[in-house]
């Protein structure tokens, strides 16, 4: 598992990293899905958007890197006690990578705030 960057510049201010090059579950399932309605139970999306990013033998690491980071991001958050999982807030890197954000309610602004301090207007998919 790979941890994204928190940096704390103040009472209820701070720094997150970007994270390049990743998409939610919800996201893959719906863009591999002819109905909104039904992506949820495409067995194949994931998979198939896996191979769309990790071509030839790359794949097989890109699953290994799914596996392990999926198992270890499932005991992490028991243990810790982060509820509120579901696949808007679950995201796979391109690698195969599974890591998840957490938002509060108050603080979305913010984060969209620092976004544009960081990158400015570039159109970069991110989500913290």
């Amino acid at each position: 598992m790979t941890p994204y960057g928190c940096l704390s510049t103040g009472d209820k201010t701070g720094l997150i990293e970007v994270v390049m090059h990743s998409d939610t579950i919800a996201n893959i399932q719906l863009n591999k899905s002819n109905m909104a309605a039904t992506a949820a139970f495409n067995k194949d999306a994931l998979l198939n958007w896996l191979k769309s990013k990790n071509p030839g033998d790359a794949l097989e690491q890109a699953i290994e890197e799914f596996t392990l980071s999926c198992a270890g991001y499932c005991v992490a958050t028991y243990v810790l006690g982060i509820g509120d999982r579901h696949s808007d807030n679950i995201m796979i890197r391109e690698t195969g990578q599974v890591w998840g954000l957490t938002t509060a309610a108050e603080g979305v602004e913010e984060v969209q705030e620092c976004h544009l301090a960081m990158v400015g207007n570039i159109p970069v998919q991110f989500y913290c």
